[in-house]
């Protein structure tokens, strides 16, 4: 059949319209970032607390670095951290952007109160039982205050300082409180001063005073600037 000019002219264009209206590529599908899960034979860190070493795996269970295939912690298991444990701040998430899953964990976030299983997504939660222990390292503080107004200077924000109403004594409270009492050093940042714990510490705070070198073997109570390092669990 010979198809004329008017015929051959038909076809190319219901050809063009038709190729405009058609998919160049097959449909693409998109797993929701909640649907993706980690393999359970990829191991993705290792870490120590205080209650042993462990390995954390793909999928988020948890077995310890002696016995690997002894499961002592599942994704189920792991629950929010709980509010007195002082959990990180949330993520701000940015929905135009690809999103982490939070079934897939990425690492460890450890603090002296608990080791807490790091997601994809930024999310943190704490395991189960030994696997969500405090961090192995001890748990160290440190600030300096100007003795006059009881302010803080610089350092960590936990340790806080009042007067006792008494010139040179003062009264520091931990915030939050250690779990054991801490070993606590103060030092004068001034010439011609002493500082130091004036009693035994305890897992909320401690005394403190600074004396001052009036004329040589002659000490007197004065305020001065001093640093506090606190370490303990």
């Amino acid at each position: 059949m010979r198809l004329s000019v008017w015929q051959l002219s038909t076809v190319i264009l219901l050809s063009v319209l038709l190729g405009q209206n058609l998919k160049t590529r097959p449909n693409q599908a998109e797993a929701a970032s909640q649907d993706v899960f980690g393999s359970p034979q990829v191991a993705i860190s290792s870490y120590k607390n205080q209650r042993g070493s462990f390995i954390l795996w793909a999928d988020g269970h948890i077995s310890k670095v002696e016995t690997p295939d002894t499961v002592v912690s599942t994704l189920a298991q792991c629950v929010a951290i709980p509010a007195g444990e002082d959990p990180p701040p949330t993520v701000t998430r940015d929905n135009s952007k690809p999103q982490g899953s939070p079934n897939v964990p990425v690492g460890m976030y450890q603090t002296g109160q608990g080791s807490y299983v790091l997601f994809a997504d930024g999310s943190c939660k704490k395991p189960l039982g030994d696997a969500g222990a405090a961090s192995a390292s001890p748990n160290v503080r440190s600030t300096s205050f100007d003795g006059t107004s009881a302010s803080r200077l610089s350092g960590d924000s936990s340790i806080l300082c009042s007067h006792t109403g008494t010139t040179g004594y003062f009264n520091l409270t931990f915030n939050p409180p250690f779990k054991h009492p801490p070993t606590v050093t103060v030092n004068a940042m001034q010439h011609h001063f002493l500082a130091g714990v004036s009693g035994p510490p305890s897992v909320s705070g401690c005394p403190v005073w600074t004396i001052q070198m009036v004329t040589p073997g002659v000490w007197s109570d004065q305020n001065c600037q001093f640093t506090v390092t606190a370490v303990g669990e």
